[in-house]
């Protein structure tokens, strides 16, 4: 018969999990594929969507996000940032390499995602469900949270 203060510690390790759920990060895998931290900018009906995350590679082969795509949006492109004559700009790439056992973050300033013709404002709160495509990995079904996380 377990002991009084394993049901304690046991009932105090579950409030503990619900009361911080909320703060856990949202984490979506596919194969070695596994993506955390997945959150998008609030927008204006006229303006895209910038869409950041960490992908985790936790095989030991390169991998590649190659595209994406989701219902509430036109297209889903693969952005990045360069400096071009002292000025940093905005740059299509058509794949970001994922090494094996390795991360690679998508962050402001950096890789990003740009989702363009949004079929309707994003607010702090919403989720934007986006398919990303790897080479090897296939489809990974994401959920962008709205606002910073």
């Amino acid at each position: 018969m377990p002991s009084f203060a394993l049901l304690v510690a046991g009932a105090l390790t579950l409030c503990l999990l619900i009361a911080f759920a909320p703060f856990i990060p949202d984490a979506h895998a596919e194969g070695s594929i596994k993506i955390e931290d997945a959150w998008a900018r609030v927008t204006i009906p006229s303006r895209p969507a910038a869409g950041y995350m960490v992908i985790y590679n936790r095989g030991d082969q390169l991998d590649r996000v190659v595209s994406g795509t989701s219902a509430l949006v036109e297209r889903v492109e693969i952005h990045t940032h360069i400096m071009d004559e002292g000025v940093m700009r905005m740059r299509r790439v058509d794949k970001v390499d994922v090494p094996g056992g390795a991360e690679v973050k998508f962050a402001p300033g950096g890789f990003h995602l740009m989702m363009f013709g949004l079929k309707r404002a994003l607010k702090k709160g919403d989720f934007l469900p986006v398919t990303l495509i790897f080479e090897k990995a296939g489809k990974v079904e994401v959920e962008f949270r709205v606002g910073r996380p």
